[in-house]
């Protein structure tokens, strides 16, 4: 198959890598620089996924099947493609991953202990495919300033504010920073 065929998608470098054929005959790879390709043999239909649809970077060094479930590793973390729903999920701090880039160009998975391994930086990390779950928790949120009627903004305030029963006009603006997710945020 020629990369050359596939309209959407103009490449330079042609390296690919980690190539993996499921059950149904679907081609999943990465291609460096611009995330995941998925060819179906049957169709001769091609399928990109980019940081646009959610994986946290383009350069996949990395590429597991596990079930319906395709890991990849990129260098900006891991990710989850689900191949029947085609969701996206990429982890990190949040979720107990480290905040590296995934350096090996594999993932090793031990059938024993149930875990997928891989390297991120000098450290190997494994994890349990099947109950590594994302945190859907909210990010901490901060208070940015205060503004009363009247007076100065109090920017990031530490310390308790006292203000005279007279000032009942008051402003709270609060922030919530996710890195995690910072491509998603508008």
């Amino acid at each position: 198959y020629k990369l050359n065929n596939f309209p959407k998608l103009r490449v330079m470098r042609r390296e690919v890598s980690s190539p993996v054929i499921d059950k149904t005959g679907k081609l999943y790879f990465g291609i460096q620089a611009n995330g995941l390709v998925v060819y179906d043999m049957a169709t001769k239909q091609f399928e990109h996924y980019s940081r646009s649809q959610g994986l946290p970077d383009n350069n996949i060094r990395g590429i597991y099947l596990h079930n319906n479930t395709l890991w990849l590793g990129t260098e900006s973390g891991i990710a989850s493609f689900d191949v029947v729903s085609k969701k996206i999920s990429a982890y990190g701090i949040a979720d107990n991953m480290p905040a590296l880039p995934f350096t090996s160009y594999s993932f090793f998975y031990d059938s024993l202990s149930g875990k997928l391994y891989g390297a991120f930086g000098k450290e190997i990390v494994g994890f349990n495919p099947e109950k590594l779950d994302k945190n859907s928790s909210p990010p901490q949120f901060f208070i940015e300033s205060i503004t009363v009627t009247g007076k100065e903004p109090f920017y990031h305030p530490a310390e308790e504010i006292k203000l005279n029963y007279k000032h009942n006009s008051i402003v709270v603006n609060l922030t919530a920073i996710n890195f995690e997710d910072a491509y998603q945020q508008q």
